[in-house]
């Protein structure tokens, strides 16, 4: 019984264990996606008389599909837009560089209407080595992570209700098969007690033929002291026969 405390409160904890991993790792993976996006970007863009330059169509499927869940955005150092993938077409989001010299930043963003974003923005030197000369950033909804993370969660649900299912029907089964077993030799004592039979069987579980030899070597020698009380009382009674007939002759 205690085992299996321990494995379900085991599993308990496992669960929101389990899903804090799950979600980092697909944190990260979405993190290198869109790195791996936004240097997709930069190998597209060209700067002619100080001005940005890029193709209609983008190496990158995604970035040409209206609809799509990768956004791509370029922007200035006056954190202007100045280039936006065809894929933001109906996407209006408020977002606006740091330009704090760190290169790179992965982040989620909010919407005032609720709508969350992953952001992954980097600073690049394109005119003449000045610093951040442009942002180029690559967004992605929050919602098919949120989607793919409550997915996992149904999934985890379900696979330890089910494993939970299997736990407590191994453990009533076991239950179940012990009772019964200690509700024969208790049947068995009372036959020894009321004088039915003489020793308990050896047909019981292998767990409890410890315990039934134990009680059945207690009874023998139970048994056998009876026996030598009574053949003691014999002898006595057997011993004291002829002193008494003789007194009774006397007398």
């Amino acid at each position: 019984m205690g085992a299996a405390t321990l494995a379900v409160i085991f599993m308990l904890l496992m669960l929101p264990a389990l899903q804090g991993a799950f979600s980092l790792a697909l944190r990260g993976a979405i993190e290198q996606r869109l790195a791996s996006d936004v240097t997709t970007m930069i190998s597209a863009a060209r700067v002619e008389n100080d001005h940005l330059l890029m193709p209609s169509v983008l190496p990158g499927e995604q970035f040409n599909l209206p609809g799509s869940r990768l956004l791509g955005y370029i922007y200035n150092r006056q954190g202007q837009m100045v280039w936006r993938s065809l894929s933001t077409e109906g996407e209006n989001i408020d977002y606006r560089p740091q330009y704090d010299g760190q290169g790179s930043e992965f982040t989620k963003i909010k919407e005032i209407n609720g709508d969350e974003y992953f952001v992954y923005d980097v600073e690049i030197r394109l005119l003449g080595g000045r610093n951040a000369a442009f942002s180029i950033v690559a967004v992605q909804p929050l919602r098919g992570y949120q989607e793919t993370i409550d997915g996992l969660r149904r999934k985890l649900y379900l696979g330890f209700g089910a494993a939970l299912a299997v736990l407590l029907g191994l453990l009533w089964m076991g239950l179940t098969w012990g009772l019964r077993a200690l509700r024969g030799l208790s049947q068995e004592l009372d036959q020894v007690e009321s004088g039915v039979r003489d020793s308990l069987s050896e047909e019981h579980p292998s767990e409890l033929l410890r315990l039934t030899d134990s009680l059945n070597r207690l009874l023998r020698s139970e048994r056998e002291q009876r026996i030598r009380y009574r053949d003691s009382l014999d002898d006595l009674a057997h011993s004291l026969k002829t002193p008494l007939a003789v007194l009774q002759g006397v007398s």
